[in-house]
């Protein structure tokens, strides 16, 4: 980024945030994505931005995340594939 979009870009913030918004917003920032709660220990948003739990992959928004599948496989007709080559060969 030039000096030039630097000072347009600090006139926006001035005139549109205050700068304490526009720090705290920042900080904000870094504690929900690196989750640094020491350095920023006197404002109330910081248990929030801790309790956030990022969405991890691409599910959409009714779909639940994906589970452990123990219980999935014992009710489907899923079977391992040397159980299924044993049948075949023996007959049974």
């Amino acid at each position: 980024m030039g000096r030039k979009q630097h000072v347009v870009n600090f006139r926006i913030i001035r005139c549109y945030f205050s700068l304490n918004l526009y720090t705290t917003l920042k900080r904000s920032e870094n504690v929900a994505g690196r989750g640094h709660s020491s350095i920023y220990s006197d404002s109330g948003w910081i248990r929030k931005a801790l309790e956030w739990r990022p969405r991890t992959g691409k599910r959409s928004v009714a779909r639940r995340p994906v589970r452990d599948m123990e219980g999935q496989l014992e009710n489907s007709r899923w079977k391992p594939l040397d159980e299924r080559c044993f049948e075949t060969v023996v007959g049974g």
